[in-house]
């Protein structure tokens, strides 16, 4: 006699999803753990580095999270000492923020809190406010593709050792470092500040007109690389026959206008070397500043050539120039100017 009982069916496969779901979170864990440990690695060669050339970092209270989808780094308040040669001293920021996304770790972005400060063991010290301040940096620890700064309403506030004060403020600026495209080694530098404040250069240019500063250049023979020692690097630019590409200098504040381009090189001594060409417009001011008297003489061509004449009552009007640097002396057009020292030591 046969049953008419159903056969049970298997209930194995409900579980599969589930048993997926788990090997996936597994998974997607084991990877957040392992983009973790690569965030964390370039924030600790970079100081790693930084120790070596003699500036050392601390991040106290370090707290490392963001689980499942960012790697988030704090740090409260962390720490510098310098110990380089005339540049020892101490310095300290209110608060620092790393973040990376899990999917992508070599692409770290980083929120600054404000101030940063620095005491240098001469007595002088410098403090930098600002509003907001971010960061970005792609690479790896030992190669860079990208790097750039951005602040919002930044005043540096710079104290000398007899307590004397200059403050330069702007309402924003930026600093953008990157690889430039193609097979050679290159890298596109980029500075731009605006709603420039100082008292220093509103008695240079004799105007209160807020400034504003555009720069683009290019180093040919260099691969953008994480911080070194500024005279290493700069060496081993000069070695590989590097050329500055000034593509775009542009100053302007009230009647000031310079706008500039050219190429520059450091010669065997270490000294600048190559020409800039472009135009100027109402540097009168600033000449005098220095001294520089426009009425006749010397003074009067060199007025001619970069100010437009000496006409008071004429509306600043620019004229071209061309800037030469040979053999460690700076032309301004056929005038022969001042002497060039070495930017640093063999």
């Amino acid at each position: 006699m046969q049953s008419d009982m159903p056969v049970p069916r298997s209930r194995k496969g409900l579980y599969i999803p589930v048993i997926l779901f788990g090997l996936v979170c597994a998974a997607w864990t084991g990877f957040w753990f392992y983009a973790r440990s690569q965030t964390v690695s370039i924030m600790d060669a970079w100081m790693a580095r930084e120790a070596r050339l003699g500036r050392v970092w601390t991040c106290p209270d370090r707290d490392v999270g963001g689980f499942p989808f960012r790697i988030d780094v704090s740090c409260v308040k962390p720490t510098f000492t310098s110990s380089e040669p005339a540049r020892a001293g101490t310095g300290s920021l209110a608060g620092l923020g790393v973040t990376a996304r899990a999917v992508d770790p070599r692409q770290v972005i980083a929120a600054f809190a404000s101030p940063l400060t620095w005491q240098s063991a001469a007595g002088d010290s410098v403090e930098l406010g600002f509003t907001t301040g971010r960061a970005a940096y792609r690479g790896t620890p030992a190669a860079m593709d990208l790097v750039s700064f951005e602040l919002v309403d930044p005043r540096l506030t710079v104290t000398d050792a007899g307590g004397g004060k200059q403050v330069v403020a702007a309402t924003a600026t930026e600093f953008h470092l990157r690889r430039a495209p193609g097979d050679d080694p290159a890298t596109d530098v980029a500075i731009m500040a605006s709603g420039i404040k100082s008292e220093l250069f509103d008695a240079l240019s004799g105007d209160a007109s807020p400034g504003v500063i555009d720069i683009r250049t290019q180093f040919t023979k260099y691969a953008p690389a994480p911080i070194r020692d500024w005279r290493e690097t700069l060496e081993a630019w000069r070695r590989a026959d590097g050329e500055v590409k000034i593509e775009k200098l542009a100053l302007t504040k009230g009647p000031l206008a310079l706008n500039a381009t050219g190429v520059l090189r450091l010669d065997e001594l270490r000294r600048p070397e190559g020409d800039i060409t472009g135009s100027a417009a109402g540097i009168n001011t600033v000449l005098r500043a220095f001294g520089i008297d426009m009425g006749g003489g010397a003074g009067g061509l060199l007025g001619a050539i970069l100010g437009g004449g000496n006409r008071p009552n004429a509306a600043p009007k620019a004229l071209p120039f061309a800037l030469r640097f040979d053999q460690g002396r700076m032309y301004i057009g056929p005038v022969p100017g001042p002497r060039l020292r070495p930017l640093y030591g063999p």
